[in-house]
C-alpha cells in the first residue's frame, strides 16, 4: 500500500528555480483570492482551479466532513463537464474517506492497484483515475475538517514537491473555510439582533429612539460625535446615571473610552482599561451582554475603577459591539434611575439592539475610509488612462524626428531636431507630473500669465506633425495677441485631443482641413477648433463629453473629449459644440482672461 511519493530525481537548477517561483506565485494568487469578499463557494472554485492548474492535473475535488454524521460531501468538484459532480462518501470509504479517517496523505501512481480506491465514481462518469494525491484539511483545533484530492498528473505521478505545495495551499483553503464558518456565526447573531429590533420597535418610545439613532449613524458627523448623541439618547430612553462607549485599541488592545456621558466625575477617569477589566471589560472580551443589579457583589466588578470615576455603581447593563472580526468593544449604562432602581431584560434587549447599530456605524465608518481610498485609486487610474492617451502624440513626434536625425548630416539641422525632441520630452514629463500631483491629492492648476501668441507657437510643431500624418491642411490663427492666465500644459492637451478627434473624423473627407483660432475680448479669450468633416451624429451630441463615448471610431479610447471637458471646467471655462451633418464640427472653448471662473466675473 503506497502512501508517499518516491524521492524525486535530480533536476536542472533552472528548472528548480522555475518550479519554486511558480509555487510562490500560486501561493500569492491564492492568498489574494482568499483576501477578497467573494462568496465561499465561488472563492473555493477559484482556489481549486488554481490548484488544478498548478499541479498540472486533470481534476480536483474538495470534500468537507460533517463531524456529526461522519459523511464526506464534495464541496467543489472541478471536471471537464459543465454539470456539477456531487460525491458522498462514508468515513473510511474510498481513498478520500480513508484519508479523512486516518489524517494521512495518500500519493499513488496507479489508483486501481490501491486496495483503498473505490472506482464507483469512475464507472458513473466515465472518468479513469490514474495517479492521485489526497491530503487532509485541518481546522484550528487540529481535527480533520475535510479532504482535498487531485487526480491524474498530466506528466507522470505526483512528486514530493507536489505534496509540499498542496499542503501549503490546503492550509490556506482550510483557513478560508474556518473564517467563513465564523462569519456565518456572526451573521446568525446579527439576525437575532434584528429579530429583537422588530419586537422592540412595536413600542412607540423604543421606535422613536431607534429611528433617532439610525438618523445619527446615517449622518455625516464623525464617529465620536455619533457616539455622544447615541449615549444621550440612551440615557433619556433608559433612565440611567451615566453611560460609556468603549472600543478596543488596535495597537495596545486596551479598551478606550470613546464617549462618556454622566456626572462630571465620570469624564475625569482613566482614558483606557486593560483588557477584561471590570464588567464592561468582561462584556467586551467575551462578547456576551450583561445585566447586573447587584454590581458591588459581582466578582467581575472593578471597584477601584468606579472609585476613580467618582461614581458608586449599583446596577449596570452592558452590550458588546461586534464587527466581522468579533467583539471589539461595549456600550454600558450604569445606575438605573427608575423607581425600582433596577434594569430589566427589555432594557438589555434594547441596549443590545443599539450595540448592533453601533456595530454597523463602526463598520460603515471603516468602509467609508476604505471607499475613499478606492475612489482615489480609481480616479488615479482614470487620470493615468488620460495621460497614456495623450502621450501618443509626443512619442510619435519624437520617433519621427529621431529618424530624421539618423540621416541628417547638418549639425544645425540635428540641433533643431534635438530641440523639438527635448520639447516633446518636456511635454511628456509635464503630463507625468500632473498625474503624480493628482495622486497626491494636489488638483490645483498651475496658473501662469502666458502670451497667447507664444502659447500657439509652442504647439505648432506637434499639431503640424499630427495633421501632416493624415494629409490634413492645418491653419493656426492668433487674433488675440494679448496675455491670459491659464495652465498652458493642460490647455495644450485640450487642443491636441480636439485635433486628434478631428483628424479621425476627416479620414473619408476630400481636402480635409482643420482651423485653430485664438480670439478674445477684454475679460475672456477663446480657442476655436473647426474642421470640414462629416459633423457629429445628433444621437451622440448629448453624451459627447461622457467617458468612453467614441461614436464609432475603431481605435478611440472614449477619453479625449471627457479630458477636454474636465480641463475646461478646472479653468472655470465653458465649452460649446456647433455641428450639423455634412458641415463639419466646431468646438469653442471660452476662458476667463484673469484665470478666475467666468461666473465670478459677472
Amino acid at each position: 500500500m503506497e502512501t508517499k511519493s518516491a524521492a524525486a530525481g535530480s533536476k536542472d537548477p533552472k528548472e528548480e528555480v522555475h518550479v519554486l517561483r511558480a509555487r510562490l506565485e500560486a501561493v500569492q494568487d491564492i492568498s489574494k483570492a482568499l483576501a477578497t469578499a467573494l462568496p465561499l463557494d465561488l472563492l473555493l472554485n477559484v482556489v481549486m482551479d488554481k490548484i488544478t492548474r498548478l499541479m498540472n492535473a486533470e481534476r480536483s475535488t474538495l470534500f468537507l466532513l460533517n463531524p456529526d454524521t461522519g459523511v464526506l460531501t464534495s464541496k467543489v468538484a472541478l471536471t471537464n463537464s459543465t454539470e456539477p459532480l456531487h460525491i458522498r462518501l462514508e468515513l473510511g470509504e474510498g481513498v478520500a474517506g480513508w484519508v479523512a479517517m486516518t489524517g494521512e496523505t495518500v500519493n499513488v501512481g496507479d489508483s486501481y492497484t490501491d486496495e483503498r480506491f473505490s472506482p464507483q465514481v469512475d464507472y458513473g462518469t466515465g472518468f479513469v483515475t490514474n495517479s492521485m494525491l489526497c491530503m487532509p484539511l485541518w481546522n484550528l483545533q487540529g481535527a480533520t475538517m475535510g479532504v482535498i484530492q487531485v487526480l491524474n498528473k498530466r506528466d507522470g505521478r505526483f512528486s514530493a514537491e507536489d505534496e509540499a505545495l498542496l499542503d501549503s495551499l490546503a492550509s490556506q483553503a482550510a483557513m478560508s473555510i474556518e473564517n467563513a464558518s465564523m462569519y456565518d456565526s456572526l451573521r446568525e447573531r446579527n439576525r437575532e439582533l434584528l429579530a429583537a429590533k422588530r419586537k422592540l420597535t412595536k413600542k412607540m418610545r423604543d421606535r422613536e429612539t431607534l429611528l433617532s439613532i439610525e438618523q445619527v449613524t446615517s449622518g455625516t458627523a464623525g464617529l465620536n460625535s455619533q457616539f455622544d448623541e447615541i449615549l444621550e439618547l440612551m440615557l433619556h430612553t433608559i433612565p440611567s446615571e451615566a453611560g460609556s462607549i468603549l472600543l478596543r485599541d488596535r495597537d495596545s488592545d486596551r479598551l478606550t473610552f470613546r464617549s462618556t456621558v454622566g456626572p462630571s466625575g465620570a469624564s475625569s477617569g482613566p482614558l483606557s482599561l486593560p483588557p477584561g477589566t471590570g464588567i464592561v471589560g468582561w462584556c467586551a472580551e467575551s462578547g456576551e451582554a450583561v445585566l447586573s443589579n447587584d454590581v458591588e457583589n459581582d466578582p467581575r466588578h472593578a471597584s477601584e475603577i468606579a472609585s476613580d470615576l467618582g461614581v458608586r455603581v449599583t446596577s449596570t447593563i452592558c452590550a458588546p459591539i461586534h464587527t466581522e472580526t468579533g467583539p471589539v468593544g461595549a456600550i454600558q449604562l450604569i445606575n438605573c434611575q427608575r423607581k425600582e432602581e433596577a434594569f430589566v431584560a427589555e432594557h438589555l434587549q434594547l441596549l443590545t439592539l443599539v450595540a448592533g447599530q453601533l456595530s454597523r456605524a463602526l463598520v460603515n465608518s471603516r468602509a467609508r475610509e476604505e471607499q475613499i481610498n478606492e475612489n482615489r485609486m480609481a480616479a488615479i487610474g482614470q487620470a493615468l488612462s488620460g495621460v497614456l492617451h495623450d502621450l501618443r502624440t509626443p512619442m510619435t513626434v519624437i520617433s519621427g524626428y529621431v529618424q530624421l536625425m539618423v540621416g541628417e548630416e547638418s549639425r544645425a539641422e540635428r540641433d533643431e531636431n534635438g530641440t523639438v525632441i527635448r520639447q516633446q520630452i518636456t511635454r511628456m514629463n509635464d503630463m507625468v507630473r500632473e498625474l503624480l500631483a493628482f495622486a497626491r491629492g494636489d488638483v490645483t492648476l498651475l496658473l501662469q500669465k502666458n502670451a497667447l501668441t507664444d502659447f500657439v507657437e509652442s504647439m505648432r510643431t506637434t499639431l503640424e506633425h499630427e495633421a501632416a500624418s493624415a494629409s490634413i491642411r492645418l491653419a493656426l490663427e492668433t487674433r488675440d495677441r494679448g496675455m491670459a492666465t491659464f495652465d498652458s500644459a493642460k490647455l495644450s492637451r485640450c487642443i491636441q485631443n480636439l485635433v486628434r478627434n478631428a483628424k479621425d473624423a476627416l479620414q473619408e473627407t476630400e481636402h480635409p482641413e482643420i482651423i485653430i483660432r485664438v480670439d478674445g475680448d477684454a475679460d475672456s479669450w477663446s480657442i476655436v477648433v473647426q474642421d470640414n468633416g462629416p459633423g457629429i451624429p445628433p444621437e451622440v451630441q448629448d453624451t459627447l463629453f461622457e467617458e468612453f463615448v467614441t461614436f464609432g471610431k475603431a481605435n478611440g479610447t472614449g477619453l479625449g473629449l471627457s479630458i477636454v471637458s474636465k480641463m475646461v471646467q478646472e479653468h472655470g471655462g465653458t465649452i460649446e459644440v456647433q455641428s450639423e451633418p455634412g458641415e463639419g464640427a466646431c468646438f469653442v472653448l471660452r476662458f476667463p482672461r484673469s484665470g478666475r471662473p467666468l461666473e465670478e466675473q459677472e
